[in-house]
């Protein structure tokens, strides 16, 4: 399992979500939707980092809901900075 690329990511991520829990772990996504392909490497165009700022302020991805998990971290930090 830990020799593949794909394993080694879904490994991290269910890993964090034991040591953080289900209440602190959002998943976000990223479709392929035909226009611009995303490899996911050290350096990204700006095309590439437009598409993802796009699908990051979008719930339309698949299953994902990338807007409602940044609307649920700024309430926390919101929450978090009002009580100091």
């Amino acid at each position: 399992m830990f020799n593949t690329r794909g394993a080694r990511g879904e490994h991290a991520m269910v890993t964090t979500g034991w040591h953080v829990g289900s209440n602190h772990f959002l998943h976000f996504g990223l479709c392929r939707d035909g226009k611009v392909r995303i490899p996911l490497g050290w350096v990204l165009s700006g095309a590439v980092r437009n598409a993802m700022d796009q699908q990051l302020h979008s719930n339309a991805c698949g299953p994902f809901t990338n807007q409602a998990h940044l609307d649920a971290i700024k309430n926390a930090l919101g929450a978090h900075y009002a009580r100091r």
